[in-house]
Order: structure tokens, then C-alpha cells, then sequence
């Protein structure tokens, strides 16, 4: 059975949860890692790699107004898309548009559930010993080809099923696959030795 999203009112609610859950869970990941692994494992730079929420993660701010824009834009974009596909007669743009701001959310979600369970286990005794530092870029490289796999599984599924939803988060996880890939070439060029104190 075809996967289809087509009802707007649907499409609003997952949106509210995947957009919510990636910010409460970023929160929450990085209280893990300051309380079970910030001596374990060091990250250049902010814990959030994702420039426009850094500050507000760093301040670990429970209300962002960051956050509340960009939730209002997702349902906009929804309500946009769904006009669009109704003016247009065209009944693929929604379902795209639709999966490319659910599926890449959904990748996310599961960075956050692999670092949360990462960072619990950290906090029992000899679960993880030694300490390693990541340079900036590499986490921006690490994201980057999360997204890039993800993007061909969904585009691989996309063309199998002739789907509309898969084909929109193959796009949005293939364009954050370039846009994270230039982030870590252009700081692999300036980073500071691993291990190096941040400004």
C-alpha cells in the first residue's frame, strides 16, 4: 500500500512533533554529554552544529524564539504547499513538500536518540574510558554523510514506489548533505588542531 499524505491537518500535527521532539531532544542530548561525557568527548565549538540554533543551545533555552519562528514557517510552508498542489492541480507538489520537512527531521531524530543513548552509557563506570576530541569539521562531515545515505535510501524508495513523500525528503536530505559537506570543507581549511582551545 502506497504511503500518501495528503490530508493538511496531518501533515500540520507530525510537523509539531518531529520539529518539537529535535529541539527538546538537542536539550536534552546536551545536558547528557555536560553531566556523563564532556570529559570523555570534546566538540570544537558549539554542541549544536546547526548555526542558527547555537545560541539558544548553548543557553539551553527552553523557549527559543529561534525555535518558534521556524515551527510557524513549517506549518506555513505546509498550508503554502497544500494550496499550491489545489491551485495548480498538480497532487504531488504536497506530498513533497511534505516529506521534505518530515523525513529530514526523522534522521535527525535518530542522531538524537544514538547520542542520548550514547551519553546514558557514558555516565556508568568503565562503560567508556579515554577521551577523544572532534575537530569541528568532522562532525559537520559525520552529518553530512548521514544525510547523504539517508538521502539515497529515501530516493532509492522514491523511485520504487513512485512516491511523491519519499521523493521530497531524499531532496531535503541530499541538499543537507552539500550544505553540511561545505561547512566541513571550509572549516577543515581553518580548524585548529584537535585538542586546541576554543576561542
Amino acid at each position: 500500500m502506497a504511503i500518501s499524505f495528503d490530508s493538511l491537518p496531518v501533515a500540520i500535527v507530525l510537523w509539531l512533533i518531529v520539529y518539537v521532539a529535535d529541539y527538546y531532544l538537542t536539550l536534552y542530548g546536551r545536558q547528557l554529554w555536560l553531566q556523563n561525557a564532556k570529559d570523555l568527548m570534546t566538540f570544537q565549538g558549539s554542541y549544536e552544529l546547526n548555526p542558527y540554533y547555537q545560541r539558544d543551545v548553548d543557553a539551553n533555552k527552553r523557549v527559543s524564539r529561534r525555535f518558534i519562528l521556524m515551527l510557524v514557517f513549517g506549518i506555513m510552508w505546509m498550508i503554502l504547499m497544500w494550496g499550491a498542489t489545489h491551485y495548480m492541480n498538480i497532487s504531488q507538489v504536497f506530498p513533497a513538500a511534505v516529506g521534505f520537512l518530515i523525513l529530514m527531521e526523522v534522521v535527525v531524530l535518530s542522531t538524537h536518540v544514538q547520542n542520548i543513548r550514547l551519553f546514558k552509557l557514558a555516565g556508568i563506570t568503565g562503560a567508556v574510558e579515554g577521551h577523544i576530541s572532534y575537530a569541528r569539521w568532522v562532525s559537520m562531515d559525520g552529518s553530512a554523510w548521514k544525510f547523504g545515505y539517508w538521502g539515497v535510501v529515501f530516493l532509492v524508495v522514491a523511485l520504487m514506489m513512485s512516491n511523491w513523500f519519499f521523493a521530497g525528503g531524499a531532496l531535503s536530505c541530499l541538499y543537507e548533505f552539500v550544505r553540511f559537506r561545505s561547512f566541513a570543507r571550509r572549516l577543515q581549511v581553518q580548524t585548529k588542531p584537535v585538542g586546541s582551545p576554543s576561542p
